[in-house]
């Protein structure tokens, strides 16, 4: 009598994916990944002009040092959510049905925001640090004016309702592959001795779920940092 088949995939075999993303999602993924390349050697050119000025080596005027801090520190925490939710699509979309369109939306969302707040900074001269921590963005006592202190928030907000958006689509596509929170983080498997192969997805829910609820406070914050108005 022959033994029925083990429902348990083997070690080696791969787990089983949709169609690989179409050129242009790939072309998309390349933008993303040049972009964050750019953005990644102009942020570093900022820190290496602020450590020569800290040595000595070259002068910074205090005004423009922290224009430069505050544009390294923004810029470092937005570029790397770029390029990490670039690598996540890329792989996510293999199992799950992503939205295209929501894709380049948030990259759209993205460069509107970028150019505000570089805008802001090295036009409108706004300086008070990549956490913008009240009272500078309100009280700037002159060094920069309400526009300026306006145009970088409306920037910050812009990039975070972008990545809320790819966030949201994730954990829609998530859902509706696999119908519950718990089947996409694989509870059955762990939990109630399920045999069905373990969906690859767990990570991405969860960078989903923590990437979301960033977003809606960088949302909330840019919307209203303090109750006061910019001097």
């Amino acid at each position: 009598m022959t033994a029925p088949a083990s429902p348990v995939r083997a070690p080696d075999q791969p787990a089983s994916y949709a169609t690989p993303p179409t050129s242009p999602a790939r072309g998309l993924v390349a933008t993303y990944m040049g972009i964050t390349a750019i953005v990644l050697a102009l942020l570093m050119v900022f820190g290496l002009l602020m450590r020569a000025s800290q040595a000595g080596f070259i002068t910074v005027p205090p005004n423009r040092f922290y224009q430069l801090l505050t544009a390294h520190g923004i810029g470092m925490v937005a570029i790397a959510g770029l390029g990490g939710a670039a690598v996540m699509w890329y792989f996510l979309s293999r199992y799950v049905a992503l939205s295209h369109a929501i894709l380049l939306a948030n990259l759209i969302f993205f460069l509107a925001g970028v150019v505000l707040v570089l805008g802001s900074i090295f036009i409108g001269g706004f300086a008070a640090g990549w956490t913008f921590l009240f009272p500078l963005p309100a009280h700037s006592l002159g060094v920069w004016g309400t526009g300026a202190a306006a145009c970088y928030l409306i920037g910050v907000l812009l990039v975070g309702v972008g990545f809320l958006l790819l966030y949201l689509d994730t954990g829609r596509a998530i859902l509706r592959t696999y119908g519950s929170l718990p089947n996409a983080l694989g509870w059955p498997q762990a939990f109630r001795g399920s045999t069905a192969p373990a969906p690859p997805e767990d990570a991405a829910w969860n960078a989903a779920v923590a990437s979301s609820s960033a977003s809606v406070r960088s949302v909330l914050v840019a919307r209203n940092p303090s109750p006061t108005t910019a001097a």
